[in-house]
């Protein structure tokens, strides 16, 4: 039997490397009975010498191949492929669940030695790769402000999720282990028992409004009752991270939605 209840997959990786270059890809596919899929892939990223690209296929494809400690990715369209090797175990967590649905986050790798190719340049280094997982429509998600981030130092990995709106919650982990952080902003988070983490917000990938940069790709999308989410400004830094006389990299987003 079909079902009719709304389904999101989200698969999200990316790689940093040694001088600052940035690649970020995405593969999604939305389902709202009783309308066709939504597919979309996208790659997206910084060149040397700080420029932007970004490049989007509607076309169906497959999803990222998950083989329980590498993925790998392969998009003709986007001449994307590429390996993240796990060096990091695995972390789960159910982020929501309502009476609509629930949200499953699988961080497959916190960190990952990467060797990929999108648009004829290449990229290596320390990177990430996570899948969401959604069984409730976008518009019914109860937040305003969404802060996410990930951050390599030397051989430590910190990974962190922020909800701020009608259900507040907070995660964040450190080598795969819950820690607590009293407060998570842009430019700094704090945790228990250990110095701050600073990101300078060096590199802006991404500063837009959701609404003008998804529906100009998605035909019909529009149509949805997604008003508020299409409302929502997402911003996307690369900084360079230190915590005492650690640094290393971080990759890192605050979206908002107005009420």
């Amino acid at each position: 039997m079909t079902s009719h209840r709304p389904r999101l997959e989200k698969w999200y990786a990316d790689v940093i490397t040694d001088d600052g270059c940035v690649l970020i890809v995405y593969h999604a596919a939305l389902a709202l009975p009783p309308l066709p899929a939504l597919h979309l892939a996208e790659v997206l990223g910084t060149t040397r010498d700080g420029a932007p690209f970004d490049q989007v296929t509607l076309a169906p494809a497959p999803a990222p191949r998950w083989d329980g400690t590498r993925m790998h990715l392969h998009e003709p369209r986007l001449r994307l492929t590429g390996t993240w090797s796990a060096l990091a175990p695995p972390i789960t967590q159910r982020l929501l669940e309502t009476a609509d649905g629930c949200i499953d986050w699988a961080c497959l790798l916190p960190a990952a030695r990467v060797d990929a190719t999108a648009g004829g340049r290449r990229f290596t280094g320390i990177g990430y790769a996570e899948r969401l997982t959604m069984t409730m429509a976008p518009w019914t998600i109860p937040i305003d402000v969404l802060r996410w981030g990930r951050c390599h130092l030397g051989s430590e990995t910190l990974v962190w999720i922020d909800w701020q709106g009608p259900v507040p919650a907070r995660w964040c982990f450190r080598d795969g282990h819950p820690v607590e952080a009293p407060e998570i902003a842009d430019d700094r988070i704090l945790l228990e028992g250990a110095r701050p983490l600073e990101l300078d917000r060096r590199t802006t990938v991404r500063d837009a409004t959701l609404g003008p940069m998804l529906s100009g790709r998605i035909p019909g999308l529009r149509a949805l009752p997604l008003s508020r989410m299409l409302a929502g400004h997402e911003t996307r830094w690369v900084s360079r991270a230190t915590m005492g006389e650690v640094s290393g990299w971080a990759l890192h987003e605050r979206v908002e939605w107005p009420r």
